[in-house]
Protein backbone atom coordinates (compact mmCIF):
# COMPACT_ATOMS: atom_id res chain seq x y z
CA UNK A 1 0.00 0.00 0.00
CA UNK A 2 1.55 3.30 -1.08
CA UNK A 3 -0.08 5.67 1.39
CA UNK A 4 1.80 6.69 4.51
CA UNK A 5 -1.33 8.24 6.06
CA UNK A 6 -2.12 5.74 8.85
CA UNK A 7 -5.84 6.60 8.97
CA UNK A 8 -6.30 5.99 5.24
CA UNK A 9 -4.13 2.86 5.44
CA UNK A 10 -6.24 1.38 8.26
CA UNK A 11 -9.54 2.45 6.68
CA UNK A 12 -8.62 0.69 3.43
CA UNK A 13 -7.38 -2.42 5.26
CA UNK A 14 -10.50 -2.74 7.42
CA UNK A 15 -12.85 -2.00 4.51
CA UNK A 16 -11.31 -4.88 2.55
CA UNK A 17 -11.23 -7.23 5.55
CA UNK A 18 -14.77 -6.50 6.76
CA UNK A 19 -16.42 -6.94 3.37
CA UNK A 20 -19.80 -5.19 3.34
CA UNK A 21 -19.30 -3.22 6.58
CA UNK A 22 -18.94 0.51 5.96
CA UNK A 23 -15.57 1.86 7.17
CA UNK A 24 -15.11 5.64 7.21
CA UNK A 25 -13.18 8.48 8.83
CA UNK A 26 -16.35 10.14 10.13
CA UNK A 27 -19.89 9.05 10.90
CA UNK A 28 -21.40 8.35 7.46
CA UNK A 29 -24.15 10.73 6.37
CA UNK A 30 -26.30 7.70 5.63
CA UNK A 31 -25.67 6.33 9.15
CA UNK A 32 -29.37 6.26 9.89
CA UNK A 33 -29.74 3.74 7.05
CA UNK A 34 -26.56 1.74 7.79
CA UNK A 35 -26.93 -0.82 10.56
CA UNK A 36 -23.22 -1.44 11.10
CA UNK A 37 -20.17 0.73 10.48
CA UNK A 38 -16.67 1.53 11.77
CA UNK A 39 -15.16 5.01 12.13
CA UNK A 40 -11.34 5.28 12.18
CA UNK A 41 -10.11 8.25 14.25
CA UNK A 42 -6.57 9.57 14.77
CA UNK A 43 -5.82 9.79 18.49
CA UNK A 44 -2.24 11.08 18.72
CA UNK A 45 1.03 9.22 18.48
CA UNK A 46 4.56 10.06 17.42
CA UNK A 47 6.62 10.29 14.25
CA UNK A 48 10.30 10.16 13.31
CA UNK A 49 12.09 10.38 9.98
CA UNK A 50 11.77 6.62 9.60
CA UNK A 51 8.71 5.59 11.61
CA UNK A 52 5.12 6.66 12.06
CA UNK A 53 3.74 5.53 15.44
CA UNK A 54 0.09 6.56 15.43
CA UNK A 55 -2.51 5.95 18.08
CA UNK A 56 -5.89 5.31 16.50
CA UNK A 57 -9.37 4.74 17.85
CA UNK A 58 -11.81 2.57 15.93
CA UNK A 59 -15.44 3.26 16.88
CA UNK A 60 -17.57 0.22 16.04
CA UNK A 61 -21.28 1.03 15.67
CA UNK A 62 -24.16 -1.43 15.42
CA UNK A 63 -27.88 -1.69 16.09
CA UNK A 64 -27.44 -3.81 19.24
CA UNK A 65 -24.91 -3.81 22.04
CA UNK A 66 -23.96 -7.43 21.33
CA UNK A 67 -23.33 -6.74 17.63
CA UNK A 68 -21.29 -3.61 18.39
CA UNK A 69 -19.12 -5.57 20.84
CA UNK A 70 -18.67 -8.46 18.40
CA UNK A 71 -17.66 -6.02 15.66
CA UNK A 72 -15.17 -4.33 18.00
CA UNK A 73 -13.59 -7.68 18.91
CA UNK A 74 -13.34 -8.55 15.22
CA UNK A 75 -11.74 -5.17 14.43
CA UNK A 76 -9.23 -5.65 17.28
CA UNK A 77 -8.26 -9.09 15.95
CA UNK A 78 -7.92 -7.77 12.40
CA UNK A 79 -5.74 -4.91 13.59
CA UNK A 80 -3.42 -7.26 15.48
CA UNK A 81 -3.12 -9.33 12.27
CA UNK A 82 -2.37 -6.30 10.08
CA UNK A 83 1.45 -6.75 10.18
CA UNK A 84 0.98 -10.13 8.46
CA UNK A 85 -0.63 -8.50 5.42
CA UNK A 86 1.11 -5.09 5.22
CA UNK A 87 4.91 -5.21 5.01
CA UNK A 88 5.23 -1.60 6.17
CA UNK A 89 3.34 -2.22 9.43
CA UNK A 90 5.83 -3.69 11.87
CA UNK A 91 3.62 -3.86 14.97
CA UNK A 92 0.08 -3.28 16.21
CA UNK A 93 -1.23 -3.50 19.74
CA UNK A 94 -4.83 -3.03 20.85
CA UNK A 95 -6.55 -2.58 24.16
CA UNK A 96 -9.76 -4.38 25.00
CA UNK A 97 -12.87 -2.87 23.39
CA UNK A 98 -14.84 -0.58 25.67
CA UNK A 99 -18.35 0.85 25.52
CA UNK A 100 -18.08 4.40 24.21
CA UNK A 101 -20.95 6.33 25.80
CA UNK A 102 -20.18 9.59 23.98
CA UNK A 103 -20.08 7.98 20.52
CA UNK A 104 -23.12 5.93 21.45
CA UNK A 105 -25.12 9.10 22.15
CA UNK A 106 -24.18 10.65 18.80
CA UNK A 107 -24.89 7.73 16.49
CA UNK A 108 -28.14 6.67 14.91
CA UNK A 109 -26.94 3.05 15.16
CA UNK A 110 -27.43 3.31 18.92
CA UNK A 111 -24.52 1.21 20.22
CA UNK A 112 -20.77 1.75 20.03
CA UNK A 113 -17.65 0.03 21.30
CA UNK A 114 -14.22 1.56 20.71
CA UNK A 115 -10.91 -0.16 20.08
CA UNK A 116 -7.74 1.79 21.01
CA UNK A 117 -4.80 0.86 18.82
CA UNK A 118 -1.09 1.74 18.70
CA UNK A 119 0.88 1.01 15.54
CA UNK A 120 4.40 1.22 14.19
CA UNK A 121 4.64 1.86 10.45
CA UNK A 122 7.95 1.97 8.57
CA UNK A 123 8.20 4.89 6.17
Amino acid sequence: MATTDPVRRVRAYLAAALGGTKVATEVPSEASKVATYVVVNPNGGAETDFLDMPSLLMDCHAATDVHAYDLARRVAALMRAMPDSDPFVSSVSTDAPYRNSWARSTTPAGHCYSVPCDMTINK
